[in-house]
């Protein structure tokens, strides 16, 4: 038998609607695997932002040690 939430609704045999609970079942599983796709999408979106967060602090390190060496012909500015 499959019963339900709501008041007043019948259960029904299982003969007559095992597709639907096939269908749910199914339904489950892709949600379940759209919502991994994008837990998987946000952090390779959140390790793309902190590479570039790390790439952009190794740069500035590099022209502030080239600066206090005194290489100012080295050094190209960056703009943000």
């Amino acid at each position: 038998m499959r019963y339900f939430d709501q008041p007043g609704k019948e259960p029904i045999a299982f003969e007559e609607c095992a597709i639907n609970i096939g269908v749910d079942c199914l339904e489950n599983l892709i949600g379940r695997s759209i919502g991994q796709q994008k837990a998987a999408e946000q952090t390779r979106n959140e390790m793309a932002a902190l590479k570039e967060l790390f790439y952009a602090l190794a740069a500035k390190k590099a022209i502030e040690d080239l600066r206090s060496e005194g290489r100012r012909e080295d050094v190209i500015e960056v703009t943000e």
